[in-house]
């Protein structure tokens, strides 16, 4: 499997001068790519990838000498890219799916990255040696052992990155004991991130929340009345914006690794809900015809989905439980988990948003209703996998 592993550089004025010429190249031969690839195909041809590399070498002397000045593949991956794209947004149109047409990229406007083949760089404690410009100061040395396959780098704000590419061997899967004691259900929420079926309830840090009056005051800096765009004043207010956004996200996927790493680490199975976090996080707007109800509060809802990140939290259980072995089970979403009881598995068919306390008419139960649901994930996502062939029952 391949890993990736994302590091802070410590450039110079120098290797940022660089960094951006090869940026500006990789963006510059994207957007060729991708202009030509529609006339062609508008012309009833057959672009390729492979076709579009081939013509851009024919005329690059000619028309544009500046792309050498970088290294060859932040202009060859480009067209890789651009293949990709097509190649996606194609098959999800046989599909049946709307997808989005591949666009242009705008300088200031997408994210600024360029690609490095493994051969185009080593890796040497806290420093990367880089073609045309040397080394480069790493943050921290590469922590992943294995075959570097490639790497990135990238800008965020003012920061650069390099993700480097890593193969490592497939891990062991973990043992799955016969009563199913080391599996572990996970409740996500808006009030706590996380409830799990032990009881614990984990905190989410809700940096949007506890940040947006500061962002709304400084995107009020850009308005046309404020500032005049491209200005000087204008350029500081952008950097403390995009600074504060990369904080906001640096808190909130601070929080969910060290969440994900402790259920990878500690349990062999995880059962998670398969939640549809486009849906519940949608508008309540309507239209005309049929206004929605209730709009204020579902945007705030909306708000607070996101700001826990429901949908990273799934995506790095996905990947770390590959790493250290241990099986991620995911329940059906329609599965009545906060309404069924943990204990004799009765159905609570009244039980609403307010009810914080799940009190079973049947046997008498009293639990927290988070705790209820976590249990409740813990053991279908358990029967889940007794299903695919592991022996044993459910005792979460």
């Amino acid at each position: 499997m391949i890993l990736a592993h994302r590091i802070m550089l410590l450039p110079n004025n120098e290797h940022c001068t660089f960094f951006k010429k090869a940026c500006g190249v990789s963006r510059f031969v994207w957007n060729w790519a991708l202009a030509e690839w529609s006339r062609q195909y508008k012309a009833g041809e057959k672009p390729s990838a492979f076709g579009l590399k081939k013509q851009f070498n024919t005329i690059q002397k000619e028309l544009f000498p500046w792309v050498g000045e970088v290294n060859s593949q932040a202009k060859q991956q480009s067209f890789a890219d651009v293949g990709s794209a097509f190649s996606h947004f194609f098959r999800r149109v046989k599909k049946g799916e709307k997808p989005g047409y591949p666009k242009f990229k705008k300088k200031g406007k997408s994210r600024d990255s360029f690609y490095l083949a493994n051969i185009e760089f080593k890796v040497d404690g806290h420093y990367v040696r880089l073609p045309k410009i040397g080394r480069v100061r790493m943050r921290e040395s590469l922590r992943v052992s294995g075959k570097i396959m490639g790497a990135r780098i990238s800008r965020e704000g003012a920061r650069w990155y390099l993700s480097i590419q890593v193969e490592i061997a497939e891990p062991k899967p973990k043992f799955i004991s016969e009563n199913q004691t080391d599996a572990v259900g996970v409740d996500l929420g808006v009030k706590s991130l996380a409830v799990l079926s032990t009881g614990e309830f984990i905190d989410g840090p809700k940096a949007y929340a506890k940040n947006k009056d500061k962002l709304a005051r400084l995107q009020r800096q850009l308005r046309p009345g404020k500032r005049k765009r491209g200005s000087r004043l204008y350029k500081a207010y952008q950097q403390r914006v995009s600074t504060l956004h990369r904080k906001i996200a640096g808190q909130r996927n601070n929080a969910l690794h060290q969440l994900t790493a402790k259920l990878t680490q500690e349990h062999s199975l995880i059962c998670i809900e398969d939640l549809n976090v486009k849906g519940m996080s949608s508008s309540a707007k309507g239209d005309v015809e049929k206004p929605g109800k209730m709009v204020k509060q579902k945007s705030g809802l909306n708000r607070a989905i996101l700001d826990m990140g429901f949908y990273e939290f799934r995506r790095q259980l996905d990947y770390k439980s590959s790493i250290t072995g241990s099986t991620l089970s995911v329940i059906d979403r329609w599965a009545p988990s906060s309404k069924t009881c943990s204990d004799c598995g009765g159905y609570k068919k009244d039980l609403t948003l307010a009810d914080r306390t799940y009190t079973c008419s049947g046997c008498g139960l009293t639990i927290d209703r988070d705790i209820n649901a976590a249990i409740n994930i813990c053991t279908l996502g358990a029967r889940g996998i007794n299903a695919r062939g592991q022996d044993g029952s459910a005792n979460c």
